[in-house]
């Protein structure tokens, strides 16, 4: 009898699974991995994604039947994949404050450190410029106009890294979330394709013409 009843409990537990509401709208189905009473929850969906929520997000939790063909709907895994996707904005304003941040943001930190050792060897370039200034005290003009060539070099090596770095960060977010949409709802990207139609003036012939722009986004 004992036997028995452990076997059907069982079962039953397993056709039953965590239901998170949130009051933004958005509903998570997983198993609740963690909950700290009335500060947050962690819940691990099917596909092992793991979501953190604040309690003061949550306006209830319950727990449901999974359907005997256990798939979730496709506003369900659209839905897993907005709460879960990152954004490029956040990647570059993180590249900006601080280096590899941003690719640490976008799950490649090595790719980051690569843009991380670029510009120490741009600030290297500074600090033996200064320093070659400093040891000629403008006695030896050569070595004085070589401190200044290091000086905008490395400058302009940090510069151009700067910027690249950002820009790369945006890409390997926008790589990411392609991966994580796959990865939710089993097919590929997709991709969009818009016109933008907008009137251009021509001051020579004081007329306007049409001018067409393409935006390609994920």
């Amino acid at each position: 009898m004992i036997f028995s009843f452990s076997f059907v409990n069982n079962i039953f537990a397993q056709e039953r699974i965590d239901v998170v509401y949130l009051k933004n709208g958005s509903i998570i189905k997983g198993t609740i991995i963690e909950q700290i009473p009335n500060v947050s929850i962690k819940i691990e969906t099917k596909d092992g994604s793991v979501f953190f929520y604040k309690i003061d997000e949550v306006e209830k939790m319950t727990k449901e039947k999974v359907a005997s063909s256990n798939n979730e709907s496709e506003s369900e895994k659209l839905m897993m994949y907005e709460n879960a996707k990152k954004s490029p904005l956040t990647a570059v304003a993180l590249s900006f404050m601080l280096t590899s941040t941003g690719h640490l943001y976008a799950d490649n930190w090595g790719r980051g450190l690569l843009f991380t050792g670029g510009r120490l060897t741009g600030s290297a370039m500074v600090l033996i410029g200064l320093n070659k200034i400093e040891v000629s005290y403008d006695e030896d003009e050569e070595i004085t106009n070589k401190g200044k060539n290091l000086i905008y070099l490395g400058i302009g090596l940090i510069s151009v890294l700067s910027i690249w770095e950002m820009v790369d960060a945006a890409q390997e977010v926008k790589k990411y979330n392609r991966n994580l949409y796959q990865k939710i709802t089993g097919k590929k990207a997709p991709m969009h394709l818009s016109f933008n139609f907008k009137p251009i003036y021509n001051p020579v012939q004081n007329t306007y013409n049409l001018g067409v722009g393409m935006t390609y986004t994920f």
